[in-house]
C-alpha cells in the first residue's frame, strides 16, 4: 500500500484581509499620527541647527605650466597629500591655539570635511558646526593653516586662497520632515501587523468556505438560527 502525500494549499483571500485591516482604520489613523508626534517631537529635542562655511584652496605645483598633462596630474596627486596632512595634529592644534577654542582635536576634526573635486587642484574645506560664525572663522583658519604649514611640510609652492568662508544664513536641511514620515508610517505599520497577525492566528469558523477549506468537508445544505429569549436568557 503506498503512501500517499497531500499538500495542503492554503487559500489567502486578499479581499478579506482588505476587509478585516478596514475593521482597525481607526487605529491605524490614530498610530500614524502619533508616531508622526512622537518622532517630530524627539527631532526637536535632539537635533540642532547646523551652519556649514566653506573656503577654498587652488593648490598649485612646482612649475607655472599648465599645458601639461603630466603637470596637472602631478598638482592632483598634491592635493590628495594636502587633504592628508591637513587633518594632522601638530596643523589641527595650531588652529585650536590661534583660535583660543574649548574643542579638542577630535572634536575640530570631526566638523571639518575636506573634498577634491575630479580633475582639479580646488581643495574645498568645509566646517559644519551650531555656530555659523564659529564655523566661517574655523574654515578660514584652516584655508591659512593649509597655506602655509603643509606647504612648508611638504616643501612645495604655497597653494591660493581663492574664496574665503562666509556666515551661513540658513541652517543645513534638517531631517525633521523625513522623520515624521517615517514615524508615520512606523505607527501604522505596527497596527497593520497586529491586525494580520489576529487575521492569520484567527482558526474560527465564520463562513461556509471556512468550513470547506479547513475541515475539507462538503456542505449538503444550511439550517438557519433563530435567536429567542428563554427565560430572559
Amino acid at each position: 500500500m503506498e503512501n500517499q502525500v497531500q499538500e495542503e494549499l492554503i487559500e489567502i483571500d486578499i479581499l478579506d484581509i482588505f476587509r478585516h485591516l478596514r475593521k482597525y482604520l481607526t487605529w491605524i489613523i490614530i498610530c500614524g499620527i502619533i508616531g508622526g508626534m512622537v518622532a517630530g517631537i524627539t527631532t526637536k529635542l535632539t537635533e540642532n541647527d547646523l551652519y556649514e562655511s566653506t573656503s577654498k584652496l587652488f593648490i598649485q605645483s612646482s612649475t607655472s605650466s599648465f599645458s601639461s598633462l603630466t603637470d596637472l596630474q602631478f598638482g592632483s596627486q598634491i592635493t590628495n597629500d594636502y587633504m592628508e596632512l591637513v587633518t594632522t595634529r601638530p596643523v589641527v592644534e595650531g588652529i585650536i591655539e590661534e583660535l583660543e577654542l574649548d574643542m579638542t582635536y577630535e572634536e575640530v576634526v570631526a566638523c571639518v570635511e575636506f573634498t577634491n573635486s575630479s580633475n582639479t587642484r580646488v581643495l574645498k574645506i568645509t566646517v559644519t558646526l551650531e555656530d555659523p560664525k564659529l564655523a566661517k572663522r574655523l574654515a578660514n583658519a584652516f584655508a591659512r593653516a593649509t597655506s602655509k604649514q603643509v606647504s612648508e611640510i611638504m616643501g612645495t609652492t604655497e597653494p591660493v586662497i581663492v574664496e574665503k568662508g562666509k556666515v551661513a544664513e540658513r541652517p543645513l536641511a534638517s531631517g525633521f520632515v523625513k522623520n515624521i514620515i517615517l514615524g508615520i508610517i512606523a505607527g501604522a505599520a505596527l497596527v497593520v501587523c497586529i491586525a494580520l497577525l489576529l487575521y492569520f492566528f484567527d482558526d474560527r469558523l465564520k463562513s461556509v468556505e471556512d468550513i470547506e477549506r479547513k475541515l475539507q468537508l462538503n456542505i449538503l445544505g444550511l439550517i438557519p438560527v433563530t435567536e429567542t429569549d428563554v427565560d430572559g436568557k
